[in-house]
């Protein structure tokens, strides 16, 4: 691996995460997203384009009875959450796999067999003047629908298994779509950047073959008027405490 690397500091120092130095890293929506998952959670979960691993590990820190299993593409992020895994002792706990998930080639792991499956998907429709390719791949839908993404995380859960997304609030109508008819106690809660701004991003959250109505929650407002971070939001970012708490 001859990735220049730096080590940063998650919920305030209780997670410590190597990441590439350039490219894409991890921020603020790989905190977030776990913390939309209640802490007494069990049984498994499955990071779906896990990155450098931050999602999971904010995950393992909040739910110490679950399992988790990371997907990767790129064989270097592999490595680097490998290195995160140890550095943070949750190696009894998560394990990460590379694999394509569109590839026909059989996947490291079985479908029907989470009981959730979180996952920040790629979403800008072109590259522009974007070249790393580890961050491209992040970010850009390449060859792939945010249908066949979402599917592919349905098909990994268990009947009645939880699945839990963060997406662009301006596609949220397509990731409704892809989960109308499969899904029920579809759940909405947007992000928004400041008080009467456009919300920016959405956490999504349903469940695999029921049938209840969907809710909008109220969300919650990232910044206050001096741009820094509000009361709850740091009390997820620092802290570690759930979105819904």
């Amino acid at each position: 691996m001859n990735l220049k690397i730096t080590q940063d500091d998650f919920l305030a120092g209780k997670l410590k995460i190597f990441q590439p130095a350039q490219g894409f890293r991890a921020g603020s929506d790989s905190v977030f997203l776990p913390a939309s998952i209640k802490g007494n959670k069990k049984g498994k979960a499955l990071d779906l384009g896990c990155g450098v691993g931050t999602a999971s590990l904010c995950l393992a820190f909040r739910n110490p009875h679950l399992q988790i299993d990371g997907l990767e593409l790129h064989q270097d992020m592999v490595d680097i959450a490998n290195k995160n895994i140890l550095e943070n002792n949750f190696s009894k706990r998560i394990n990460v796999f590379q694999s394509d998930i569109f590839d026909k080639k059989p996947m490291p792991i079985l479908s029907n067999t989470y009981d959730i499956v979180l996952s920040n998907p790629p979403y800008f429709e072109q590259a522009g003047t974007m070249v790393d390719k580890s961050r491209l791949s992040a970010r850009i839908k390449q060859d792939f629908s945010i249908d066949e993404w979402v599917n592919t995380c349905l098909k990994m859960l268990k009947p009645r298994g939880y699945i839990h997304l963060i997406y662009p609030t301006s596609d949220l109508d397509q990731v409704l779509c892809s989960l109308t008819d499969k899904c029920g106690e579809i759940t909405v809660y947007p992000l928004w950047p400041k008080e009467n701004a456009e919300s920016k991003r959405c956490i999504i959250m349903a469940r695999k073959g029921v049938q209840t109505s969907t809710k909008l929650f109220r969300g919650m407002i990232l910044h206050d008027e001096l741009g820094g971070y509000t009361e709850k939001a740091q009390a997820i970012l620092k802290a570690g405490k759930g979105l819904l708490d």
